[in-house]
């Protein structure tokens, strides 16, 4: 695929690192997924007090882009190889899994609450 195509999918906001050296140790976040899973890359996990955290990433993120380069239909592999090689970074990002998880998770805590309720 052309990952250098424009795409239009609305974002949220753009994290932007600058001047990161050749062999940094990272920025504090994980991804997951990639077009082997037939899905974008997302967030999977964000370190409290990292810069990825400070530039407002969040757990559930999906990446558009990096750099103007498409990442919705990435393998995970060369998402890894960009972030981790590039030297100034600019990522469009979306928000799709937070009210989904939390929707999810209230969902389940009824279900328990439910299930070890007792009836009067």
């Amino acid at each position: 695929p052309d990952l250098r195509s424009p795409v239009e999918v609305p974002w949220r906001f753009a994290p932007k690192w600058e001047d990161l050296p050749e062999h940094h140790e990272g920025l504090g976040f994980s991804i997951r997924g990639g077009s082997e899973h037939g899905v974008g890359i997302y967030v999977s996990l964000v370190e409290p007090g990292s810069s990825a955290e400070r530039e407002g990433l969040r757990i559930g993120d999906q990446i558009v882009t990096v750099n103007d380069l498409v990442f919705v239909i990435i393998c995970h592999d060369e998402a890894v190889h960009i972030l981790k090689t590039g030297h100034h970074l600019l990522m469009k990002v979306r928000d799709v899994g937070h009210e989904r998880m939390q929707t999810q998770l209230l969902w389940w805590i009824l279900l328990i609450l439910h299930l070890f309720s007792t009836e009067i």
